[in-house]
């Protein structure tokens, strides 16, 4: 694997090698537990997030992952959950409905 490799590649390498540690070092599982339960995934800004979301719903199906979708007002997930690992990828409402989303002003975080 380099770096010139697709990032799928490099992506499933990286998982068999987490796999590999997991496997070989079981007493670290469970301090991975809550990691792996809740992987987080919000869509890319760049691309359509429904097309985001169905895909990744429809791909994960193929697996056997346990799917599930829940749509609420404020946003949509997708959750995928291949045994003890779970990942959810969402997009807020207004992604989900192509409109553009502002960027709200705040005040600077600031430590003394």
């Amino acid at each position: 694997m380099t770096e010139e490799s697709p990032l799928h590649i490099r992506q499933a390498e990286g998982l068999r090698r987490l796999a590999d540690m997991i496997e070989q070092n079981p007493q670290i599982a469970g301090h991975l537990a809550y990691a792996l339960d809740g992987i987080l995934s919000p869509v890319s800004e760049r691309l359509d997030a429904r097309e985001q979301l169905s895909t990744f719903a429809r791909v994960a199906k193929t697996t056997d992952a346990e799917v599930t979708i829940k749509n609420d007002r404020a946003s949509c997930a997708v959750f995928a959950a291949f045994g003890p690992v779970r990942i959810e990828m969402y997009a807020s409402a207004a992604k989900m409905a192509g409109q553009p989303q502002p960027t709200p002003e705040y005040e600077p975080l600031a430590v003394d």
